[in-house]
């Protein structure tokens, strides 16, 4: 545990795959999802939940584990020379899967380090809500809460899956 990371979320099961996170934002980890299932081969992970990481990509294809030699060495390289380790992002809460879909939903914690002048920008995707495919990972779409946050809002609270009809409810409030 030289990361300091730690697994207190229960496994999530989404069709073949057992999924799973990683928390320690405290102590600056890389968050993380991973996919896991019987078959090696065919599990994906771990998919980081920050940016600047090229693992954290929109792409629909799976991308490489953000620990290859070629993906972790220049954005380690980048982050440490110019405001220490900025990282976090951890998914220690609750995951929710829309079938109909083929979607994970879940939420992600905090940036680290706490203090804000060590870690500029809006700190992507920390706080926020990402959607990913449970077959290979890839980042479907994202949304952040707290850009650059300074109060340890942690948006891993439970996503509340539901259907809705948008234009029953735009009449309803445009007649009034």
């Amino acid at each position: 545990m030289t990361e300091g990371e730690t697994t207190p979320m229960a496994p999530f099961v989404a069709k073949d795959r057992v999924i799973v996170g990683a928390s320690g934002g405290e102590f600056g980890i890389y968050g993380w999802l991973k996919g896991l299932i019987s078959k090696p081969a065919r599990s994906f992970g771990p998919q980081r939940n920050i940016v600047p990481t090229p693992a954290c990509s929109s792409s629909p294809a799976p991308s490489k584990p953000f620990t290859t030699k070629t993906r972790r060495r220049p954005a380690r390289r980048a982050g440490r020379k110019r405001h220490g380790r900025a990282a976090a992002g951890a998914v220690w809460g609750w995951i929710s899967y829309d079938p109909d879909l083929d979607l994970l939903y879940y939420g992600v914690g905090n940036p680290a380090p706490y203090n804000t002048e060590q870690r500029p920008g809006d700190n992507k995707w920390s706080n926020s809500v990402l959607a990913r495919r449970p077959s290979d990972g890839s980042l479907v779409w994202a949304y952040q809460f707290t850009p650059h946050d300074s109060w340890d809002y942690d948006a891993v609270a439970s996503m509340i899956l539901t259907e809705q009809k948008i234009k029953a409810v735009q009449e309803r409030y445009s007649s009034r």
